[in-house]
């Protein structure tokens, strides 16, 4: 006091130095569990985000599967089965139906049969990059080949559509009424007879078979669309465990 020292006594220089090593120490351990800390909340970020696709594609992917397989797997295999009973009716030289019955079983000839998967989450995904959050490359083979089934299926509607207005399916209605040859509308007076020999012509024998195998394509399409479907729930409920 008599010094007018008020303050503590220095210390020595190698305890200074440890002690200054030490809160470089504390310094580093901090910033270091910052960082860890930092990443743990980015990898449950990630996580979530991950579960929130994967849930989001199962749900379209399911919906998709019902629309294919209680919706437009039946009506499709209704309209095979309409065709192979008209083809083998109308070879009769003797009819056991009606000529409107014949003509109403043409309709499945002639129909579109569209289908419209749920691809709205793929499609976001795909967009923004978050695809790559699901980390399989089986997964990724299975989108491009789901998309390459209905890319081939909306072609054919596309085909379709060209036939009807510029092809075969145009010619024919050149001549003939379409409502003559399919329809569910009775017309009077329409012998099976007559009914025959329009089928006969070159023209309306090749527009009926574009038809149909525009139907049988359409249905091949479908069964792909289908069976790729039901992999990828299997491969996305395998992520969720």
């Amino acid at each position: 006091m008599s010094e007018n020292r008020t303050g503590k006594p220095a210390l020595p220089a190698g305890r200074y130095f440890k002690y200054a090593i030490g809160e470089i120490i504390l310094v580093v351990l901090g910033i270091l569990i910052a960082l860890q800390i930092n990443n743990w909340n980015e990898e449950r970020k990630l996580s979530i985000e991950r579960h929130q696709l994967i849930t989001a594609l199962l749900e379209d992917f399911e919906y998709t599967k019902t629309s294919i397989k209680n919706d437009r797997l039946p009506v499709i295999n209704k309209a095979l089965e309409d065709i192979e009973i008209f083809n083998h009716l109308i070879k009769q030289d003797v009819p056991s139906v009606s000529v409107d019955s014949l003509r109403n079983l043409a309709i499945s000839f002639f129909r579109s049969y569209p289908f419209i998967p749920t691809l709205s989450t793929l499609n976001e995904a795909s967009s923004s990059g978050k695809l790559s959050l699901l980390k399989n490359k089986e997964l990724y083979k299975k989108f491009t080949e789901f998309e390459i089934y209905y890319e081939a299926f909306r072609k054919l509607d596309g085909e379709k559509t060209h036939a009807y207005f510029n092809g075969s399916l145009w010619e024919i209605r050149k001549t003939v009424k379409p409502d003559v040859l399919a329809g569910s509308n009775p017309i009077p007076g329409l012998t099976y007879e007559e009914y025959k020999r329009i089928l006969d012509q070159p023209l309306v024998a090749t527009g009926f078979h574009t038809a149909s195998l525009f139907v049988r394509n359409k249905k091949r399409r479908l069964d792909g669309l289908l069976g790729t479907t039901e992999d990828i729930i299997s491969l996305l409920k395998n992520l969720q465990h």
